[in-house]
């Protein structure tokens, strides 16, 4: 059985926050949801889905973190509203982290699909909301 066609994404300026170093983050993010897409050709392995698993979720909540102390730090009117969309992603990500060993192939579908999707809205979404506040502020 091998796991279902995702569309990778494809890194463009429409991703852009305007900030340097969330967006080095994001592409990294993306480039880790890409490998995990890139099994959707191959057989299902396990180990090699854990690994990417692992080291998006690692990567992945590092990201946050930095993201919410930039926020924090600069006084940006909605850091609560977005601390609460990256709670809500910790808390669905540790649910598969915690039974990635025995998560079957279809949940290993159902976690690359819930990736994919948040990862796109939450950047293209979420995350330009704050980009004319750090434009304002003249982060980059």
């Amino acid at each position: 059985m091998q796991i279902k066609k995702m569309s990778k994404i494809i890194w463009n300026e429409s991703f852009s926050v305007g900030v340097s170093v969330l967006d080095e983050q994001h592409h990294r993010i993306i480039d880790l949801i890409n490998s995990f897409v890139e099994q959707e050709s191959q057989a299902f392995d396990r180990e090699i889905l854990e690994s990417i698993l692992s080291q998006l979720i690692d990567y992945g909540f590092e990201h946050l973190m930095l993201e919410e102390e930039m926020l924090e730090q600069n006084d940006y009117p909605d850091f609560q509203k977005h601390k609460h969309e990256h709670l809500l992603y910790v808390q669905k990500v540790t649910q598969f982290a915690k039974r990635k060993k025995s998560l079957t192939e279809e949940e290993y579908i159902e976690l690359g699909d819930f990736l994919n999707q948040w990862w796109i809205n939450h950047i293209l979404e979420e995350d330009m909301k704050y980009r004319p506040f750090f434009d304002s502020k003249n982060i980059n």
